[in-house]
């Protein structure tokens, strides 16, 4: 059946419990539309409530292609893997930012890879999530061979000298890769060399930021 795509935005917004519960109602399949895109940003939630929110719309709306839960910390690394495992089990999220999604010192290194896994992930923002390699090449092992992947943001995580080695090895074999943003990291100037000399290499991804 056929249906009309509509987008939602909260943004800036304080979402109450009462005012999630009605809002799950209003967005439960059927009608003439579907949820297409959902975001959320900066939306103070209390405890899990959040999670708990975005999780029931992944969940009900399943021609989700993009989520987005930005600059809204999540305490606990249960509800953290929770809202990760429905992205990851949707069947067309192709599309999902992050930006902040890890409080404290949480290292959101394991819930990237998880999304990075995702069949058909295309875009991800997962700025300012913590991000420590400690040291294993995991990560750049599944951007190198990556067959979809178009646009991904990592600035503000905690990539160092050793990450940009394998990063600029995975770039020189990946082919999808159009954009890698990579502002605020730890790289001294080995690591800027190393991935300067991959931005100017033609057969790699077409844009780099990382200044």
């Amino acid at each position: 059946k056929r249906t009309h795509p509509f987008r939602v935005y909260i943004c800036n917004i304080e979402l109450p419990a009462k005012v999630l519960q009605k809002l799950c109602e209003c967005f439960m399949p059927g009608g003439l539309g579907h949820v297409e895109k959902f975001h959320l940003t900066r939306n103070e939630f209390q405890g899990s409530d959040g999670i708990e929110f975005a999780h029931e719309i992944i969940q009900t709306n399943k021609k989700l292609t993009e989520i987005c839960f930005e600059r809204n910390p999540v305490d606990r690394g249960q509800d953290c893997q929770r809202l990760i495992d429905a992205i990851q089990r949707h069947p067309n999220i192709s599309t999902c930012y992050l930006e902040g999604f890890c409080r404290g010192d949480r290292n959101g290194h394991d819930y990237l890879l998880n999304l990075l896994c995702k069949e058909g992930m295309r875009n991800v923002d997962f700025a300012n999530c913590g991000v420590n390699t400690n040291g294993q090449s995991a990560l750049f092992d599944i951007i190198m061979l990556h067959p979809s992947l178009v646009w991904l943001c990592l600035d503000e995580n905690e990539l160092n000298d050793e990450d940009a080695i394998y990063l600029a090895h995975a770039l020189q074999h990946n082919r999808t890769l159009e954009t890698l943003l990579l502002k605020g990291n730890e790289f001294t100037s080995l690591g800027e060399n190393v991935l300067t000399k991959v931005i100017y290499d033609d057969s790699t991804l077409n844009a780099l930021d990382a200044s």
